[in-house]
């Protein structure tokens, strides 16, 4: 079947060819290969053979807190009183419940109700 059609003769020239596509799909397949082996492998092995000395174990402890920081520095500056109320309630109620997930609910509580009020 000879197709004589400008426009499938115009889409056709676009196509990549299809040893290209197999030759990349080969590549992409090696490299997640690789990334499975170093990730799930390779990285644990070499871990178990670094001791945890306290230091690192404070350091590891406190990264919760540095995230939970960093996006209430986000809050605090793009922020306007409903966020810096709720930044404030988040505070409180860490301090009262010593939960985390508590006082995330807190302030995010109150800066819904006071978005929702203005």
């Amino acid at each position: 079947m000879v197709i004589k059609d400008p426009r499938v003769l115009a889409f056709r020239q676009c196509l990549i060819p299809v040893q290209v596509i197999q030759e990349m799909a080969v590549t992409a397949s090696l490299g997640i290969g690789v990334i499975i082996l170093t990730d799930l492998i390779l990285l644990p092995l070499l871990v178990s053979f670094v001791p945890i000395t306290p230091r690192v174990e404070a350091a590891l402890r406190m990264i919760p807190l540095a995230i939970f920081a960093s996006m209430l520095a986000v809050a605090a500056i793009r922020g306007g009183p409903p966020e810096w109320a709720g930044i404030a309630a988040a505070l409180a109620a860490m301090v009262w419940a010593r939960n985390d997930f508590v006082a995330i609910v807190a302030g995010i509580l109150v800066v819904a109700g006071l978005r929702y009020l203005a």
